[in-house]
């Protein structure tokens, strides 16, 4: 974002995406929902006022807290855990170092090729 009010529209932009924390979406590569991003990006870009202008958009991987490890480790006791269970750990482990370098370059790359 870009113009005078952007750390007002920062918060606006958290608090419009902080209704999707919690929810188990796959990324780095594990069965990215392409769709739910997209739609979660189309209410970001909704929320500026005029005097900001959306010159690009990206998405990248994200830590998440403790809690969300413990709970996939307590789904190996479950009968029947999710097939996915250990892409899912996987996941999460590689999301400790996010966001980083690449995907800055990745976000810079997506603004300047806007």
């Amino acid at each position: 974002l870009h113009g005078r009010r952007h750390r007002r529209v920062f918060a606006r932009v958290v608090s419009a995406t902080s209704a999707h924390r919690g929810r188990s979406v796959q990324g780095g590569g594990v069965g990215v929902d392409t769709v739910y991003f997209d739609a979660i990006l189309a209410r970001v870009q909704a929320v500026p006022d005029g005097s900001n202008t959306v010159i690009g958009t990206y998405m990248c991987q994200g830590k998440m807290p403790p809690s969300v490890r413990a709970r996939y480790e307590a789904m190996r006791a479950l009968p029947a855990p999710p097939e996915n269970l250990d892409a899912l750990i996987e996941n999460f482990d590689r999301a400790r170092t996010h966001p980083d370098a690449d995907d800055r370059d990745r976000l810079r790359a997506a603004v300047l090729h806007a």
